[in-house]
């Protein structure tokens, strides 16, 4: 009998996933992972090639999204069949931050404008090194020398924000 169930998980194009699961009862215990395989004529469980270890591994991409995963335990007594999960996957968003102004004076609070190109909020968001999570909005001002940054963030899980900015900070009198 299956004593582990695996988890849907939600994940970010091109990060890991594992799920897992556990059995006990007569050995040898055999697991066979299978996916549901929804483009198939017959729209069936298909076994996942070399998938025979406790735990399914693997790296996800955005053709991933909505696929349904379960384990089939078997010995000589018959087979368990795990609950099936489902994987979420998010595209990585990508866009480009830009400043609401033309130009920014030292001393003069101003906002960065992010313009996504591909995927939706929330974001990881990465500044000098330090990285916040779950980033929704953000709202930085320059003073001599420190840039101030406020984030509104959300509970969500976050993919990696890959963008490019530029922008001229001029120096007032």
């Amino acid at each position: 009998s299956i004593i582990a169930q695996p988890q849907s998980e939600t994940v970010c194009s091109g990060s890991s996933v594992s799920f897992s699961t556990d059995a006990i009862g007569t050995l040898p215990l055999i697991v066979q992972w299978q996916e549901y395989v929804f483009d198939d004529p017959d729209w069936a469980w298909t076994d996942i090639g070399g998938a025979t270890e406790s735990t399914l591994s693997f790296i996800t991409d955005e053709s991933d999204d909505g696929k349904q995963y379960r384990a089939v335990w078997s010995n000589s007594e018959g087979e368990a069949i795990s609950n099936a999960v489902t994987l979420t996957v998010h595209p990585v968003p990508q866009g480009y931050l830009t400043p609401a102004m033309l130009s920014v004076y030292e001393g003069e609070t101003y906002d960065l404008v992010f313009t996504s190109t591909v995927g939706t909020g929330p974001y990881s968001l990465v500044i000098n090194g330090e990285t916040f999570q779950d980033v929704v909005s953000a709202r930085t001002a320059w003073d001599a020398s420190y840039l101030y940054l406020s984030l509104e963030t959300a509970a969500a899980p976050s993919c990696a924000l890959n963008a490019r900015y530029s922008w001229f900070l001029g120096v007032g009198e």
